[in-house]
């Protein structure tokens, strides 16, 4: 089962923009260094179209996966074939099926029917989704607090170090309790900080580096480690200088032992 993004010669990072386009990046065209001490920031790794903005990006898995489970801004979720979304992937094509009003996507995940899904909204809140009960051919909604909406996901596996990251780029690790897989949650979930608004959702462990990308295409690589472990979840470290015009929309953990592999060290 593919879990976490391996940046290795031979596999690449998927990344799809506001308008359901799918976009494969090559591991050769992510950054190879940090981020220069001034902070400036990146240059773009994509070209965009008028309005076209990166909404999402996450692992490009080696073996086909049966399904991939999308989960909308506004809570939509759907699950597709993995050779659909193959077939679109590299046709460099938008995701078909798809409704105007669902929203943007948060998350696009490759899954298996066991797995269940871990939702962190804006307001950090919690909802657990299993993939069995949602549908190949019909949509499922989410229950949102109104003003609420999905910031992120993963799959549950154990314990989990999250990274928790604004959309202007503040940020921290928040340790979760294991939870046994069980059924979804009804009703809007439990809150986790009323201080942070998150932007971002994913699994690292302490000695990864993570890939930070913005809407506009541009990509920070920096360690794990600058994001603070705490406790609770409060309103985080600035971490990233990110411009007013840009935004802050995902991040890919990538682990030391990859990173060297793929610069020919190991």
């Amino acid at each position: 089962m593919v879990r976490g993004l391996l940046v290795t010669g031979a596999e690449s990072l998927l990344v799809m923009t506001n308008r359901y386009r799918l976009v494969l990046l090559s591991a050769g065209q992510l950054p190879d260094a940090r981020p220069a001490p001034d902070g400036a920031s990146p240059s773009p790794l994509m070209s965009l179209e008028p309005g076209e903005r990166v909404v999402w990006a996450g692992t490009w898995p080696q073996e086909e996966v049966p399904f991939w489970l999308l989960v909308t801004r506004h809570g939509w979720v759907r699950r597709f074939k993995g050779r659909d979304v193959t077939a679109r992937v590299y046709e460099n094509s938008r995701l078909r099926g798809i409704s105007e009003w669902w929203g943007e996507p948060r998350v696009f995940l490759p899954v298996w029917e066991d797995d269940v899904l871990l939702v962190l909204t804006r307001e950090t809140r919690q909802i657990h989704l299993p993939v069995r009960i949602v549908s190949l051919y019909r949509e499922l909604m989410l229950s949102l607090q109104t003003g609420d909406e999905v910031a992120g996901g993963v799959l549950e596996e154990g314990e989990e170090l999250l990274l928790l990251i604004s959309a202007q780029g503040r940020g921290v690790r928040h340790r979760l309790p294991v939870r046994k897989k069980s059924g979804w949650t009804w009703g809007w979930g439990q809150r986790l900080s009323t201080q942070l608004e998150v932007a971002v959702v994913t699994r690292v462990r302490e000695r990864d580096e993570v890939f930070v990308l913005s809407e506009q295409g541009r990509v920070w690589r920096l360690p794990a480690s600058e994001f603070p472990v705490r406790r609770r979840v409060v309103r985080g470290t600035q971490v990233l200088q990110v411009s007013s015009t840009d935004a802050v929309v995902d991040a890919v953990p990538v682990s030391p032992v990859q990173l060297a592999s793929d610069n020919g060290v190991g």
